[in-house]
């Protein structure tokens, strides 16, 4: 009878706890079920686009950048993700973006400037077996990145951000539909940790 009740009690108070989560944490935990790695990341995408006014007066390439932080037992290392898609429809056009994201990319977080080199498919740094996000209509490509001590720093209180795709920064993405929160409670989260 008494243990009984003890486990009505716990589970009256696992509820309440539950209850008490946040829903609308900018931060999502999650668990890569076949790496046992440990992924935190935003619940949101910061979204950037770019004008492709060659092809429509209206038509926008996109970019949905994320930071991410991978735990392997304890090793940490930190990544910016990239998912490149677009409204256009580019059935007998060329798509220059994807072989470009591939170079590499250069951060700008209030006008200063940030160049990542893309993390290669077999890197160690990855650790994740599975796809993060969900597949984008229209998605062109993905990549990720090492994301530095220095960018996490500037993104703490960075409020303009884009990004430059190509070897010549031909492709300019500008803030459109902005997650800033995401970014700063991140980049806040972890800008005292040290590799």
């Amino acid at each position: 009878m008494k243990l009984t009740g003890i486990w009505i009690l716990l589970s009256g108070l696992l509820v309440a706890a539950c209850a008490a989560l946040p829903t609308d944490s900018p931060l999502v935990t999650l668990l890569d079920e076949k790496s046992a790695v440990t992924i935190e990341t935003m619940s949101e995408p910061y979204v950037l686009a770019h004008e492709v006014t060659t092809l429509s007066a209206n038509a926008r390439d996109y970019l949905d950048l994320r930071l991410v932080a991978v735990d392997r037992a304890g090793n940490w290392s930190f990544l910016l993700s990239l998912v490149a898609f677009t409204t256009v429809d580019r059935r007998g056009v060329a798509d220059p973006i994807t072989r470009e994201l591939f170079k590499g990319v250069t951060v700008l977080v209030d006008g200063k400037r940030f160049v990542l080199q893309p993390l290669a498919e077999d890197s160690d740094l990855r650790g994740i077996s599975q796809r993060l996000f969900a597949r984008r209509n229209g998605e062109l490509a993905s990549a990720e990145y090492v994301l530095t001590p220095e960018l996490i720093a500037a993104l703490v209180t960075g409020q303009d951000l884009q990004c430059l795709v190509g070897s010549g920064e031909d492709f300019s993405y500008l803030s459109w539909m902005p997650s800033l929160p995401g970014v700063n409670a991140f980049a806040k989260h972890w800008a005292a940790y040290r590799h």
